[in-house]
């Protein structure tokens, strides 16, 4: 894979760095308007010069610096020397401190290569961003994917929502019902018991009255033992006595009176 990156060395110059990387070798070139430096090596990288021992410092950050993928503590840096070019790579946290370097031998340029490097970075363009292009692709199409899954689980959990308030809705009816029914149970087990009740208030009435038409009817029988049929049939006279006495009194005094005047 084939990658291009723009550097400048302390005047100013315009750089483009290309880089060629597979899994075992590297070739850096670096071209200027005016010359050409380029390194050949292998990975892991012999021709890398180290100023200090750092763990950090990995093939793979190596890469990554040459392929332009951005690291916060690490840069690259161009210097142009005689009849060489050295890439440093800096480590910038807390201060910058070259810790390693290529060297770079300057060849001839040649006329065509600048418009074989022009070329190549089109190409490389299109091929970083077809590339780029699929892989927002694909992941669009598992963000599409991890979104239908969600609606799906969305409308799943919306169904079983659903369903639980549906059943919530009809328990409570039934409950509700259930209460209606054992209340009208129960009127209708106070309304047997009142009407049982003036049922039997309505047998011991009338056992009472029977009791009471019974005593009378001993009363009666007692008084009509005491007195005779004669005295019972002749209280009706004697009730009315009085009045036809009273009239029999008048008739006499008013003959009485009319004798006297007649003899008079």
């Amino acid at each position: 894979m084939k990658f291009f990156l723009s550097l400048k060395d302390f005047k100013g110059e315009k750089f483009v760095l290309r880089s060629e990387l597979d899994e075992s070798s590297a070739f850096l070139c670096a071209i200027s308007p005016t010359c050409r430096y380029v390194l050949r090596d292998e990975i892991p990288w012999k021709r890398l010069q180290r100023n200090v021992t750092s763990e950090s410092l990995t093939d793979e950050l190596i890469v990554d610096l040459l392929c332009g993928r951005s690291e916060s503590k690490h840069t690259l840096q161009l210097v142009v020397l005689e009849n060489l070019c050295r890439i440093y790579i800096n480590y910038v946290d807390p201060f910058p401190l070259r810790i390693a370097w290529f060297e770079l031998e300057q060849q001839a340029l040649k006329d065509h290569e600048h418009f074989d490097v022009l070329w190549e970075c089109s190409h490389s363009i299109k091929d970083l961003a077809l590339a780029s292009m699929a892989q927002q692709k694909n992941e669009l199409q598992k963000l599409m994917a991890y979104t239908e899954q969600l609606q799906e689980e969305c409308k799943s959990r919306e169904r079983k929502l659903i369903m639980k308030f549906a059943d919530m809705i009809k328990n409570a009816r039934n409950n509700e019902d259930n209460e209606d029914n054992h209340h009208i149970n129960y009127e209708d087990e106070s309304d047997v018991g009142t009407d049982e009740q003036k049922q039997q208030e309505g047998v011991n009435s009338s056992a009472v009255s029977d009791t009471d038409e019974s005593a009378v009817s001993d009363e009666f029988m007692q008084i009509k033992e005491e007195f005779p049929m004669k005295a019972l049939s002749a209280s009706p006279t004697a009730d009315a006595s009085p009045e036809s006495a009273g009239e029999d009194d008048s008739h006499r005094r008013s003959s009485h009176e009319s004798s006297e005047t007649v003899s008079e």
